[in-house]
């Protein structure tokens, strides 16, 4: 589109919002979820293109939740992730673009605030929350002054 002189308008990459949940098992998926983000970062900030990479979680009618129904279930009820209207989400992307020079990568997904904080102790999150804590401790980097 630059050699032809005809620049686009919108560069939008959808991301899953998995990348955001440090989950271990997936990594070879959230590298290349995040090489969206960073794409996104790169073409706004470097280039000055534009670029906007919004992480989804399940949507309805589309993506990889929309073929493996069981997926979603499972997700709901360790997590409590809910499908998202499509309706929705392109009412939050037309917010978000306003918004795209400070928040370029937006994360959008609906939760059950109940479930996960229910089942927070057991989220790949939280065990790494704890991991760290309890290594700043051991190293005793707490005693030390500024």
């Amino acid at each position: 589109t630059q050699l032809l002189h005809a620049p686009i308008h919108f560069f939008i990459m959808f991301p899953s919002v998995r990348n955001h949940l440090l989950e271990v098992a997936s990594a070879g998926y959230n590298a290349g979820n995040q090489f969206l983000d960073a794409l996104a970062h790169y073409r706004f900030a470097k280039l000055n293109l534009p670029a906007f990479s919004i992480s989804l979680s399940a949507v309805s009618g589309a993506g990889m939740f929309h073929r493996h129904k069981e997926m979603l279930s499972t997700l709901s009820v360790t997590q409590g992730f809910e499908l998202m209207p499509t309706v929705t989400v392109f009412e939050l992307i037309k917010c978000f673009h306003y918004t795209q020079k400070i928040c370029p990568c937006p994360v959008i997904f609906a939760v059950n605030c109940q479930i996960l904080h229910r089942k927070y102790s057991t989220l790949a999150t939280s065990y790494l929350t704890r991991i760290v804590g309890a290594r700043y401790k051991e190293m005793k980097f707490d005693q030390i002054s500024a």
